[in-house]
């Protein structure tokens, strides 16, 4: 996967690889503040992302199935048929939501409260027990998961990888996987939401972080400042939030930009001309 880089901006990133940890302040002082003082100039040249980030040995996918992806025109189901069908299209990395049940386990499921029981198991929206979740009968014969069902499906599909999108609890969520599920943690590509929640994640042996921007509003200023200063794998946002200037910034300091939900090829092409690297999708591998 190719991408671009101010040739200024990636040279100095390559002299920052390596660095003693005493000159890594002035790197990256010096750094940024070449970004802020026109290092934007129209020569730039491509680059591939592993190339700046060696810890990263996942190669990026450009689209990434939304909820598991859309199956028979119904989005947000993260049934095992809809993974299945997403992994049978080609894709390599299915976002999934994950919630806690009334006995604290976890399921998969985009919402207790916001019509997707009703939606797909024509019951009533409160929170259930995983025993109950289990027992619900989904619409149109699919079948519901559990974190442990999910757990199984990626032990046998070692080629793919899931980006968590966990509606509560995030942190015991990816602690779990950790303790218990230690063998498929590598396909796990967790979400963050709070800058906060990094220094947990990363200390848990997550390698692939994306911080995620739709629950929070952070200032471009802090967003670069801490992209500079951790290693992401991507950023991913809303795209009403993806500005030219950010994602043009990100792009010069070699943060992958990803943003959701793109049905259209139209929009894709748009996004891209502005630096957007890859898409959260229901149907465009379909």
């Amino acid at each position: 996967m190719g991408r671009r880089f101010n040739d200024t901006a990636y040279v100095l990133l390559l002299g920052g690889i390596g660095m003693k940890k005493e000159k890594l302040l002035l790197f990256c002082c010096l750094f940024y503040l070449l970004l802020l003082t026109g290092c934007e100039s129209h020569e730039i040249t491509d680059v591939v992302y592993k190339e700046v980030r060696q810890e990263s040995d996942i190669e990026y996918e450009k689209y990434i199935a939304h909820a598991g992806g859309s199956i028979e025109g119904v989005s947000y189901t993260n049934c095992k048929e809809a993974i299945n069908s997403s992994y049978n299209k080609g894709y390599r990395f299915i976002e999934l939501d994950f919630i806690s049940t009334a006995d604290g386990n976890f399921i998969l499921l985009h919402g207790w409260k916001d019509g997707s029981v009703k939606k797909l198991f024509n019951e009533k929206s409160k929170i259930y027990s995983l025993e109950e979740f289990k027992d619900f009968k989904m619409i149109n014969g699919w079948t519901q998961l559990s974190l442990f069902d999910l757990i199984e499906w990626l032990r046998v599909k070692k080629d793919v990888f899931i980006v968590t999108d966990a509606k509560d609890d995030n942190i015991r969520l990816l602690k779990l996987i950790k303790e218990k599920y230690g063998d498929v943690q590598h396909q796990i590509i967790p979400q963050i939401y709070y800058m906060e929640e990094y220094s947990t994640v990363s200390e848990l042996g997550y390698e692939n972080i994306i911080l995620t921007l739709y629950r929070t509003n952070y200032t471009d200023r802090k967003i670069v400042n801490f992209s500079m200063e951790n290693h992401l794998f991507a950023i991913t946002m809303p795209k009403e939030k993806a500005g030219e200037d950010l994602v043009k910034t990100l792009n010069q300091i070699g943060v992958c930009v990803y943003i959701h939900t793109v049905n259209n090829e139209i929009e894709v092409e748009k996004y891209e001309k502005s630096g957007v690297y890859g898409f959260y999708t229901d149907i465009l591998l379909d």
